[in-house]
């Protein structure tokens, strides 16, 4: 499923066009966005029902070049940690 598979499914149920599905869907994307990258670290997104999204710092680790062997230096950094709600994880397996 892509994005456009997301608009097609949500015009109806919003009672709305596609375009306005697609405008619909961009705003909330992007509001999401911005509040990810605002998060300060270690605090979290809570999406109840749906996700938790949580910015962490990666520690830095030697890792290797797989096709030369050779160590490399992977520096630290900051991603976003997401934990799916444990009751839409439970409905995979209904």
């Amino acid at each position: 499923m892509n994005k456009l598979d997301v608009i097609k499914e949500l015009a109806p149920k919003l009672n709305v066009n596609q375009d306005d599905a697609r405008v619909i869907l961009n705003s909330v994307l992007e509001v999401l966005g911005n509040s990810l990258t605002e998060l300060d670290e270690d605090e979290r997104l809570k999406l109840i029902g749906f996700a938790n999204f949580q910015k962490i710092r990666r520690k830095g680790r030697l890792g290797r070049n797989p096709k030369t062997g050779e160590e490399v230096e992977i520096p630290e950094k900051l991603i976003i940690k997401t934990t799916i709600s444990e009751n839409l994880v439970n409905s995979f397996n209904e």
